[in-house]
């Protein structure tokens, strides 16, 4: 059975092309915004699988993006694991649009089985306040 040992979303993750080491930088845990929609100038997610010898080396996935239960986006993702029983997949976007406040959800699906659930909060910052001082 396939199973997700990590994952995680971030502004920017990179493997290093040298040493094969992952790095990622301004991690996702919430965004906080005044107002929705918001653009995400960038996006990225980190996803280490790990398989037994009796799963396939190679097979395709969807990443779901959700808010609740409205789904906003799905994009193929090509998994392979190369000759390895360890993977890692980075699906890095260009400009994420985010249409309302919530809980956005990224899951990693294989088929009908969700391998991966990783959720950002997506907050409503106050109003901001305006000070005025008289002179």
């Amino acid at each position: 059975m396939i199973s997700c040992k990590f994952v995680a979303a971030a502004e920017t993750i990179i493997r290093d092309g040298e040493t094969n080491s992952i790095s990622i930088i301004n991690v996702l845990e919430n965004v906080n915004s005044p107002s929705y929609p918001i653009l995400l100038p960038k996006l990225s997610v980190l996803w280490i699988l790990k398989r037994t010898e009796n799963d396939p080396e190679i097979f395709d996935a969807e990443i779901i993006f959700k808010i609740g239960e409205h789904e906003l986006n799905r994009f193929p993702l090509g998994i392979n694991f190369q000759g390895s029983i360890h993977t890692r997949n980075i699906a890095a976007l260009n400009g994420y649009v985010i249409t309302e406040p919530g809980i956005l959800t990224i899951e990693l699906k294989m088929v009908e089985v969700v391998l991966s659930t990783y959720s950002i909060d997506l907050l409503i910052l106050n109003e901001p306040e305006i000070n005025v001082a008289n002179a």
